[in-house]
């Protein structure tokens, strides 16, 4: 891979694993360490990785970092980024009630995909956060397509079935 490659991966892919890898630890400055040691990873192995293997090299290598950090700390944070509940300088501020509800859902949610296994938790958050196609799931996690495939129905189904369990604790 050349100079020119790793560039070109870098910018093609870096918000991609950087949201992966947001998702998966629950904090932005830790996340973005775990990034920039998979980048350099790239660049040290460039001679292993073909330009068209990168985005499923950084993704492996990034969800591997982000399984042992997890390992080492308990999960505390949430997947989903709350940017999105700030204020808008220019426009009104969000109805209180609403940014409640939202912030009450996004925290059930979390501790539900939190609570999956791996691979389960890591292809629903490529898939449907992160929205990566199947391929590129089967690629950076080492699967069979199908397998993703089945894998994510399976991920799907778990979650849809903690929810309302869930939601009864939560209003009890």
């Amino acid at each position: 891979m050349t100079l020119a490659d790793f560039e070109q991966i870098l910018l093609r892919d870096r918000d991609r694993v950087f949201g992966y890898a947001v998702r998966m630890m629950g904090d932005r400055e830790e996340a973005a360490d775990l990034v920039q040691d998979a980048m350099l990873k790239l660049w040290s192995h460039r001679e292993a990785v073909s330009a068209e293997g990168a985005t499923g090299w950084l993704i492996r290598v990034t969800r591997n970092a982000c399984l042992d950090a997890l390992r080492r700390r308990s999960f505390e944070n949430g997947l989903f980024v709350r940017e999105d509940l700030a204020p808008d300088p220019e426009g009104d501020d969000p109805e209180p009630d609403r940014v409640l509800s939202i912030l009450e859902l996004r925290a059930c949610l979390d501790r539900l995909v939190a609570r999956l296994r791996e691979p389960y938790r890591s292809i629903l958050i490529l898939r449907e956060v992160e929205d990566y196609r199947y391929d590129e799931i089967a690629a950076a996690l080492d699967l069979p397509l199908t397998t993703v495939k089945v894998y994510l129905h399976r991920a799907r189904h778990m979650l849809k079935a903690s929810i309302a369990p869930e939601a009864v604790r939560e209003h009890v």
